[in-house]
C-alpha cells in the first residue's frame, strides 16, 4: 500500500520506502515504523506513551524520552525541525501530531538571461516565482538550479556550445529548488536567441511547475 500525502511525501508500506519531493529518504526500521504510526493518525495528537505502545509495547520501554530522540532524527531526515515543522508538530505537554502542510502552488514564469548569465527580465514581473520576488534577483547571476549546483560560467559555456552547433532549443523536466530550498517538479523549455550579427545574445527559459 502506498500513501501519497501533501507536501510531496510518499510512504510505500510494501517496499518500506519513503520519498520526499522525488528524493528517497533513508530511514531505519524504527524511524519508518514511527512515521507510519504518525501518518496513520493524521491530525491526531499521540502521547509519547501511546507511540511507545505502538512501536515496542508498554512493558518493553519505560523511558518516554526515547521517543524524543527518534522524533528528532525523523524530523531531520524529513528536512524539518521542532521550531519549523512541515509534518510532525509538537503539542507541548501532550505529544505529537502529524499534520502535513499543504504544498505551495506555483505559477508558470519566464526568465531571460543575457550571454553572460545575468538575469535581465522576469515575466510576469508583478508576482513572485518559486518564492522569489523579481526585484531580488534581477541583474544578478541567478539560476533556477536542480539538485546539482552548476556554476553560471559553466552553464553559459554549455549554452554557447549549443548555439554554435545549431541547437537553439532544449526541453526537459527537473526537480529544482524554490526560495526556501524545497524541491519543485517543473517543465523547462529553453530557447537560445541571437543578436543582429548572429551571436548568442539571450537565453529564454520558460518554467511550468508540474
Amino acid at each position: 500500500m502506498t500513501g501519497l500525502l501533501p507536501a510531496g511525501l510518499v510512504i510505500d508500506h510494501q517496499s518500506r520506502e519513503v520519498i520526499l519531493n522525488g528524493v528517497p529518504v533513508d530511514l531505519t526500521r524504527t524511524e519508518f515504523e514511527l512515521l507510519t504510526v504518525l501518518s496513520s493518525n493524521p491530525r491526531r495528537v499521540l502521547s509519547p506513551r501511546q507511540l511507545l505502545n505502538q512501536l515496542w509495547g508498554s512493558s518493553l520501554v519505560e523511558d518516554e524520552s526515547a521517543i524524543e530522540v527518534y522524533i528528532s532524527r525523523l524530523r531531520r531526515k524529513l528536512g524539518e525541525s521542532g521550531s519549523s515543522p512541515h509534518f510532525i508538530h509538537t503539542i507541548r505537554g501532550v505529544g505529537y501530531r502529524f499534520d502535513p502542510e499543504k504544498p505551495t502552488l506555483y505559477s508558470a514564469f519566464t526568465l531571460l538571461h543575457d550571454a553572460t548569465g545575468t538575469l535581465v527580465d522576469v515575466a510576469p514581473a508583478d508576482q513572485p516565482f518559486l518564492g522569489w520576488e523579481p526585484q531580488e534577483v534581477l541583474n544578478t547571476h541567478f539560476l533556477i538550479s536542480d539538485m546539482e549546483q552548476v556554476p553560471v560560467d559553466r552553464l553559459m559555456a554549455t549554452t554557447q556550445n549549443m548555439w554554435s552547433h545549431g541547437v537553439h532549443q532544449h526541453h526537459d523536466t527537473a526537480w529544482v529548488r524554490d526560495s526556501v530550498g524545497n524541491l519543485v517538479h517543473v517543465d523547462r523549455r529553453r530557447q537560445l536567441l541571437g543578436d543582429e550579427v548572429g551571436a548568442l545574445a539571450f537565453m529564454e527559459c520558460r518554467i511550468n511547475p508540474l
